[in-house]
């Protein structure tokens, strides 16, 4: 479950820091609030594709932190058995750091991995569905 999220000079937000509770919580607001920022950084913390262009105009560089509680899976836990991670005090703190050149780092637990690491984790850490994504299954 995510718990916190850090985000530092990512498109127009110089620093945002958002904590969650237990349970559904809900990005809601008018058109141009900034729900989009938000779940824009989670995909970049679940794998996606890093791109320059997200970084805030006059900065060298965009930052995302998440902190997440483990969800004692044991597929979770073989997957970072696998990549040589360790929970720390049953907690994932995922970073990804976005440079100049479109170019990223990832932190897991302070240890650098791959986006592809990433990929894999997202599944047990979230779900990002958009506005009218039902429409599809028709």
């Amino acid at each position: 479950m995510l718990q916190e999220l850090h985000i530092t000079d990512f498109v127009v937000t110089d620093q945002l820091q958002l904590r969650f509770g237990p349970g559904l919580n809900l990005l809601t607001g008018e058109t141009g609030s900034g729900k989009s920022i938000i779940v824009d950084a989670l995909a970049l913390l679940f794998g996606a594709r890093a791109r320059a262009e997200v970084i805030r105009p006059g900065k060298h560089s965009a930052r995302i932190l998440g902190i997440f509680s483990s969800t004692g899976s044991p597929k979770l836990q073989a997957l970072l058995d696998e990549a040589g991670l360790e929970l720390d005090q049953n907690e994932l703190i995922i970073g990804r750091e976005v440079l100049e050149n479109g170019k990223s780092r990832a932190p897991v637990n302070e240890r650098p991995v791959t986006a592809t690491l990433l990929r894999k984790l997202a599944p047990f850490l979230g779900d990002i569905h958009g506005q009218h994504e039902q429409q599809h299954l028709f």
